[in-house]
């Protein structure tokens, strides 16, 4: 629950960054799969090992399917990130809506003491029961509209855990043979999300 702007900020940054660096390591694992799919294709061209060329196959689609749970991981966390940014603005639209309830409670209370004094004359009473009316009319919008943004903020919240929850599911730690620049996996390696 973020109701700063600095620090929702901050968090969403983290996201954007880690989602900035998938797609970086996802760029990167789909140039090696290029590269190996056309070392296989220039190994039987010259007539080599069908055997090589199909491991250099077999580690190109698996760098593929990696690059690709890359990008499906960054874009949930900039789908969190986004939800994150606009809690701030949902908390602060709420405390202003709540601050508007008291006053209108105070307006009711006023016009319903007024109600109670003696010797009242109609046209006053009339004008103390229509500010009452309206005041308490106010009040039951504005607690709807309390509601709505506090259920709009409760599921951001959730949505937004749950798509980190999902960008970082079956990931304890990227394997170093997965960072950039490292070079390709062993033969055999674990799937993505494994």
């Amino acid at each position: 629950m973020f109701d700063d702007p600095q620090i929702a900020q901050n968090h969403a940054n983290q996201d954007l960054a880690e989602a900035a660096d998938y797609r970086t390591d996802a760029a990167t694992l789909r140039q090696d799969a290029t590269h190996d799919v056309d070392e296989a294709g220039k190994i039987e061209h010259m007539g080599g090992a069908n055997a090589q060329a199909s491991e250099l196959r077999a580690t190109a689609g698996h760098l593929q399917e990696t690059a690709t749970d890359f990008d499906r991981r960054a874009t949930l966390l900039e789908a969190a990130a986004h939800l994150t940014e606009g809690e701030p603005k949902l908390f602060g639209e709420r405390d202003d809506v709540r601050q508007r309830v008291t006053d209108a409670e105070g307006r009711s209370a006023t016009a319903d003491a007024h109600l109670h004094e003696t010797g009242l004359n109609e046209h006053d009473r009339t004008i103390y029961t229509a500010q009452q009316g309206a005041a308490e009319g106010e009040i039951s919008a504005l607690h709807k509209r309390d509601d709505d943004l506090t259920n709009e903020i409760v599921t951001r919240m959730d949505v937004a855990f749950g798509e980190e929850q999902a960008a970082h599911d079956g990931i304890s730690g990227r394997p170093e043979h997965l960072m950039p620049g490292q070079g390709h996996p062993p033969a055999g390696d674990a799937q993505p999300g494994d």
